[in-house]
């Protein structure tokens, strides 16, 4: 299991990805596979539900994602940093 600290719009979220299909968020388990369309188009499955995202780099630690029309900025660290 992998721990990470991700930042999500400001809010501080502790994240487990426990393998290649299954992640912790604040402790809730969920089921996800994520498929690449193209360079920044993705398609992520969580729990049966599907999300077509969007992704654009806005700095070396910083990315932004369009989801269903919702925007939002994240970075991932890991407990350490």
């Amino acid at each position: 299991m992998i721990d990470f600290v991700a930042v999500i719009n400001g809010k501080k979220r502790n994240v487990s990805l426990v393998d290649e299909e299954e992640v912790i968020v604040e402790n809730t388990r969920y089921k996800i596979y994520l498929s690449k369309i193209n360079e920044t188009i993705y398609l992520l499955k969580v729990n049966n539900k599907v999300f077509e995202i969007t992704v654009s780099q806005l700095n070396s630690e910083t990315y932004s994602f369009l989801v269903n029309g919702y925007s939002y900025e994240l970075s991932v660290r890991t407990k350490l940093q």
